[in-house]
């Protein structure tokens, strides 16, 4: 027995056409009996790419991209978002933005600063156990972003350029 799905090009109507055939086991007969039956297609399309979503949503890694007031920051943000994956509204920056909620490909992230980068860490990764931190804020604070993410057990990518390697 097989089963076809014929499905129109322009899907006119949302309407698909299935079909079940039937073949007698013999060499030279072949008998196939068609029924056709017509789906309505709207429904299950969208309940599928609902489900679709839901299933990516669960499975994407929460990502928190840092300095996101930075030229950097910004563009692996707008990445991101653009490719689907799950950005974290919250980053680390200067202490001049520290408050501050920027606006980045269309998603609000908070601005933490360095005197309240730890206590932002430890509820982030309550929040999102299985976050993802990528790093570009200035080389001055990076050896010390570095040293807050071993402490606390981050996976942790730094794309901080410059500082002092011996630190």
């Amino acid at each position: 027995m097989a089963f076809v799905l014929e499905v129109p090009v322009n899907l006119q109507q949302n309407l698909v056409s299935f079909s079940r055939s039937r073949q007698l086991p013999s060499k030279l007969i072949s008998f196939t009996r068609k029924q056709r039956c017509k789906l309505l297609m709207k429904a299950a399309i969208q309940s599928l790419d609902e489900k679709r979503l839901a299933r990516a949503n669960d499975l994407a890694l929460p990502i928190m991209v840092n300095s996101c007031t930075g030229k950097m920051g910004r563009a692996v943000i707008e990445a991101g978002i653009s490719a689907g994956l799950h950005i974290v509204p919250a980053s680390f920056g200067v202490e001049r933005d520290a408050g501050k909620t920027i606006q980045v490909g269309g998603k609000d992230i908070r601005v933490h600063g360095p005197s309240d980068r730890e206590t932002a860490l430890s509820s982030l990764v309550e929040e999102y156990p299985n976050l993802i931190i990528v790093d570009f804020t200035v080389p001055n604070t990076g050896n010390d972003n570095a040293e807050l993410y071993c402490k606390t057990g981050v996976p942790f990518v730094m794309g901080t350029t410059g500082g002092d390697r011996d630190l």
